[in-house]
């Protein structure tokens, strides 16, 4: 494809839209195909316009690189909406829309969709890529809102991005239709309304009803999954990642996640990336199954430290072969008035990370390195917003008979024997109880769990 595409890294934001209501400039749903032949035009021979059963359906025939169109003439207004239903035959037909369009030049503000990416770019410009999980693999709706030089990207009434450009090659639109391609359009409608996509300042996900549309993968020899109301990041070697990426724009923010680290290695590194709209923008926050964390803005090394406030890996009972996983609770927190970034886990602050100079615009999970980790009850958010917390389980019960010791017996505070409740592994209910060995005596509190 001849797109010179460059920057894939521009992504999806859900949105609160308003929008002011305004009069149809021209719409067809292609229901009349007569009236529809009229109305619109094929910029080449090779380029077929068919109108039956209700829609509009556009055939590239060229066996050279040559996009083709199909136009409607129009003036087009300084404030404008055009939107269209869009059916490919599978996500690798690229296909979209072109305003401000040209007859003469067929040059024009080009808005194409791709597999999982919206490419725009302006006439003889590179497209730029931006990654849009909405996009559904055939059946699409893309709608463009122009005000002035600023032009709102929606696809399936999600708002992708607001895209800047003074250049108007001409007043019209068209269907844009690349060398051996055939796609279907329906429902087209143009008005003088404009569309204002309000980027969101809160995100969470408890992963309960699986994995949302929300998140961006990137990775190499890596997986994701859902797994009984959580995430699964599967890395398969010691160069494998993988990244979880979300839109949301940020300034003051809490963030916060539980990460439990469930096989694979104990030195490669897992946690939160931060990130801006530039290449080189990204701050990290790891801690490793071996109780060691780091934190640091740019794409630099960094040294891990050994603390005693990250759980870690899991621990094997050697006596019963029981696992116990531990869950690390991490958080990012940035405080109105500060430029410190407060990484925490487990209540503890490991570190205060200054030198992030560029506005949060993502914000994600990352995984490094031969390991399977899971991650539950992620959401980052800034004061005021509306954001859905995740809710956390309260715990009940605890299975214990990996700790118990058979010299130990074990009292309830009104000095009752609960010793087999213990040694034949039933739950027990969270509080204080009193444990005794030969030797010495001690208060143990129980904090009951699932």
């Amino acid at each position: 494809m001849n797109l010179k595409v460059s920057g894939f890294f521009a992504g999806v934001i859900m949105c609160a839209v308003t929008l002011t209501s305004g009069a149809v400039i021209f719409e067809d749903d292609f229901s009349n195909g007569a009236n529809s032949n009229l109305a619109w035009t094929s910029s080449n021979e090779f380029i077929t316009k068919e109108f039956k059963n209700g829609v509009c359906v556009v055939t590239n025939k060229s066996t050279e690189n040559i996009t083709g169109f199909v136009y409607k003439t129009m003036n087009t207004a300084p404030t404008l909406t055009v939107s269209s239903k869009i059916i490919r035959a599978d996500q690798n037909t690229m296909t979209g829309f072109s305003l401000c369009f040209s007859t003469e030049s067929f040059l024009g503000q080009t808005f194409l969709l791709g597999d999982k990416v919206v490419f725009i770019g302006g006439p003889n410009e590179t497209l730029k890529g931006y990654n849009c999980p909405y996009l559904k693999p055939t059946e699409n709706v893309l709608k463009i809102s122009k005000n002035g030089t600023t032009y709102n990207v929606f696809v399936n009434d999600n708002f992708l991005t607001d895209y800047q450009s003074t250049k108007a090659p001409g007043t019209n639109f068209a269907f844009v239709s690349l060398k051996g391609t055939t796609a279907t359009f329906d429902n087209f409608a143009a008005t003088d309304q404009f569309i204002q996509g309000t980027k969101r300042t809160s995100f969470s996900d408890d992963f309960d009803a699986g994995i949302s549309c929300d998140w961006t993968p990137y990775q190499r020899d890596g997986a994701y999954a859902s797994d009984n109301g959580k995430l699964k990041l599967t890395t398969k070697n010691d160069t494998a990642y993988i990244n979880m990426i979300a839109e949301v724009n940020l300034t003051v923010f809490n963030g916060k996640a539980e990460f439990t680290h469930k096989s694979g290695v104990n030195t490669k590194t897992y946690g939160f990336v931060l990130q801006g709209d530039g290449q080189e923008e990204q701050a990290t926050f790891a801690i490793t199954a071996g109780k060691r964390f780091g934190a640091v803005s740019g794409f630099v090394s960094y040294d891990l430290i050994q603390t005693q406030s990250v759980r870690g890996q899991a621990y094997t009972d050697e006596g019963t072969g029981q696992v116990t996983y531990y869950t690390d609770t991490l958080e990012i927190i940035k405080r109105t008035g500060s430029n410190e970034y407060i990484f925490v886990a487990n209540r503890d602050t490991l570190k205060r990370l200054t030198g992030v100079n560029f506005t949060i615009t993502k914000v994600g999970i990352f995984c490094q390195g031969n390991q399977e980790i899971t991650v539950d009850n992620f959401y980052f958010s800034s004061p005021g917003s509306a954001v859905k917390m995740p809710y956390v389980k309260k715990p009940s019960s605890l299975h214990i008979s990996n700790a118990y010791n058979k010299n130990m017996y074990i009292f309830d505070p009104l000095g009752r024997s609960v010793t087999p409740n213990f040694t034949k592994g039933k739950s027990v209910s969270s509080g204080l109880y009193l444990t005794r060995t030969q030797q010495k005596g001690k208060a143990m509190l129980i904090k009951g769990q699932k």
